[in-house]
Formats: structure tokens, C-alpha cells, sequence
């Protein structure tokens, strides 16, 4: 079961996922707006980035990075949220170190920051 989206206000967050052992290394970093929403949509993905920023084949893993820790039937989906959106409003890449994982852990990442940036304490 799904619960309300737990702040009122919009939140901004920033994450980033760097490792470099070896190469390639890992690079992925993702800024974006949470924001609570109206309507019948459990949460949504706004791109609002241009390709000189982050790539829009990079797209489908900030989705997965989000949904994969807030959406009640993803593998980590601990707090189920819905009644959101999230638009991703900048970041970067590197044409060598980036890649999906990368960009999957820099949205989880930056998720997390906005919610904290909100006021949310982790609790549903």
C-alpha cells in the first residue's frame, strides 16, 4: 500500500555516484525538483535537461534509480510513496566514466537529498 507524498513544498536535491578504480571509472551526477502533485499519477519524470548536461539515453536509469528505492513494488521499495514529481533540472556526464549504473545511484542519491532538503525525517 501506498502513502501520500510526505512534504508540501518543493524540495531540491543533488546526487553524485564518482569512482574511479580503474578504467572507466564511474561518473553520474544528477540535480533535480521534487515536488508533491496533483492528479491520478503515483509520480512522474519530468526531463528538463538539455544532452550537453546528461544524455537522454540516461533517462531510463534515473527513472530505475528513483523508483528502484520509493515505489512500493520495486526490489528496494521501502517507503512506498506516491502523489509526486521529479524534474531533473541539471547534472552532467563524462563520455568515458558514465554509464546506467552510475546515473541509477546519482538519482537514488539525489532523491534522498531533496526529501532530507524538505524536512523529511525517513518516516511514512
Amino acid at each position: 500500500m501506498s502513502v501520500a507524498f510526505p512534504l508540501q513544498c518543493p524540495a531540491t536535491g543533488e546526487g553524485r555516484f564518482i569512482r574511479q578504480q580503474g578504467s572507466p571509472g564511474r561518473y553520474g551526477h544528477v540535480s533535480l525538483l521534487v515536488e508533491p502533485a496533483e492528479g491520478g499519477e503515483p509520480w512522474a519524470l519530468l526531463w528538463e535537461v538539455q544532452p550537453f548536461q546528461i544524455p537522454d539515453h540516461f533517462e531510463e536509469a534515473v527513472r530505475r534509480g528513483i523508483a528502484s528505492l520509493f515505489v512500493e513494488d520495486a526490489p528496494l521499495g521501502r517507503w512506498p510513496l506516491e502523489g509526486f514529481s521529479v524534474r531533473v533540472i541539471g547534472g552532467s556526464f563524462h563520455d568515458t566514466d558514465s554509464n546506467e549504473l552510475s546515473f541509477v545511484m546519482a538519482a537514488g542519491y539525489a532523491f534522498l537529498d531533496a526529501l532530507k532538503n524538505g524536512g523529511w525525517q525517513g518516516e511514512t
